[in-house]
């Protein structure tokens, strides 16, 4: 059997990367903060000589297909793709599952929930009920505080 040199420096590489990769990361950071000025000066040069070039290409990636877009972003997100995210709105019947607001009366489609500390995702909310969980840090204890508080406020209507 043939040494394989290409399969064995693959091999080599991902370990040496395995073994530096906080120390890697520590000098490109330290590397950053000590060149910041120069690259911000080269990245605005460069603005500067390719402003038509860098208007054009941000047109064109606006207009581009943006359901590629959502979905990659979903995917990075969340781990579902665009397809789980429909089948999702075709379950909840297009609605939010806390307060129930159709999705044609919102200004912006309804979000993805999904626990903070496992990543898994739970269904769709609209903005103001995901805002809700995130303000109240999924705490089922303050939910039942914002409960209890406000029905003793009801009855002193």
């Amino acid at each position: 059997m043939a040494f394989d040199r290409k399969a064995y420096m693959k091999e080599y590489h991902k370990k040496w990367y395995s073994d530096n990769k906080d120390r890697l990361k520590q000098k490109m950071k330290d590397n950053h903060v000590k060149n910041i000025d120069r690259d911000k000066k080269r990245s605005s040069d460069w603005y500067e000589n390719n402003r038509e070039l860098t208007i054009e290409r941000a047109k064109r990636n606006y207009t581009s297909d943006k359901s590629k877009k959502r979905d990659s972003n979903l995917k990075r997100s969340y781990g579902i793709s665009l397809r789980d995210y429909d089948s999702m709105f075709e379950r909840q019947n297009g609605r939010c599952a806390i307060c129930g607001v159709h999705a044609d009366s919102l200004s912006v489609s309804l979000c993805v929930d999904h626990n903070h500390k496992t990543g898994k995702v739970r269904e769709l909310l609209c903005r103001k009920c995901n805002f809700a969980l995130g303000y109240m840090n999924d705490d089922i204890s303050i939910f039942k505080s914002a409960l209890l508080y406000l029905e003793k406020h009801e009855k002193t209507k």
